[in-house]
């Protein structure tokens, strides 16, 4: 196969920024469609938030203040009257606690908290478009990236005041399957390794913030590249679920034993099945 000509490849370079800036434009869009309910979050003396979870993170949020670098595991408020453990992992309070571990006030970390899930349901409309463009072509990207950042159900998670978990799960699984395309798509064992640890690291990542999300997003996929045999492409997807698989699994196990607490929640943290979400 010859190689692109000059010429060919000054034509690709314009359309590609073109592209990009459209993404971005798309991501932009994202969060102005997520930022719909402003009046109702900042319409009066403070901040409104949707919802009673987000005025729980907050005040896990306040308790990793009072008390870091320890990750409070529990609450005397909740159980009452002997206090109970904290049910969430400690991710999305981490990321709502920063601007005050950082010196801002306190009214500034609810400003933030009404703020961040907007901006990462953006995030997660801009990397929809690069998995699209990684599978298909940039304008199946940029499809994809639009009907994401306008669709009600693809935003509901991630709307302004809405400061729960969930709101991390999109751009982070999103950031796996990115991942794990370029560990099947890696032209060196080498490259593959490292993109399948990646993947690994973004998997423990996301049990910090949600603890079922890589046995329901990350595992069915792995298992299913596991399953294929034979041919040399179908060599290199078991080579890269196994570098996902067995980096996920060494890096879930270290997030739950840096951030669980495992001598009152032995079981609880992390889910290794899919029938604890049964009723």
């Amino acid at each position: 196969m010859s190689r692109a000509t000059p010429a060919a490849q000054a034509r690709v370079q314009p359309a590609r920024w073109r592209a990009e800036l459209l993404a971005i434009g798309c991501a932009l869009l994202g969060v102005l469609a997520r930022c719909t309910p402003w009046r109702s979050v900042f319409g009066g003396d403070g901040v409104l938030f949707f919802d009673v979870d987000p005025y729980y993170h907050l005040r896990r949020a306040r308790l990793i203040v009072e008390q870091f670098p320890a990750l409070p595991q529990f609450d005397p408020w909740i159980g009452f009257p002997w206090g109970a453990s904290i049910p969430w992992p400690p991710g999305l309070d981490l990321l709502l606690a920063l601007p005050a571990l950082l010196g801002a006030s306190w009214q500034a970390v609810e400003v933030w908290a009404a703020l961040l899930p907007p901006l990462l349901g953006g995030g997660a409309v801009y990397l929809v478009y690069r998995l699209g463009r990684q599978l298909l072509d940039p304008a199946a990207g940029l499809v994809a990236a639009l009907l994401f950042a306008i669709l009600p159900g693809a935003a509901e998670s991630a709307l302004l005041g809405r400061a729960d978990h969930h709101a991390l799960v999109a751009p982070v699984v999103l950031a796996m399957y990115g991942t794990l395309l370029a560990c099947l798509r890696a032209k060196t064992p080498r490259a593959s390794r490292w993109w399948g640890i990646g993947c690994g690291a973004l998997a423990a990542l996301s049990v910090v913030g949600w603890t079922v999300t890589p046995p329901l997003y990350l595992a069915p996929l792995l298992v299913l590249l596991l399953a294929l045999g034979g041919t040399s492409t179908r060599s290199a997807a078991r080579r890269a679920a196994w570098y996902g698989l067995g980096s996920a699994a060494l890096l879930v196990a270290l997030a739950v034993l840096l951030v669980g607490d495992l001598e009152r929640r032995p079981f609880d943290l992390y889910q290794p099945s899919l029938f604890t979400l049964l009723p």
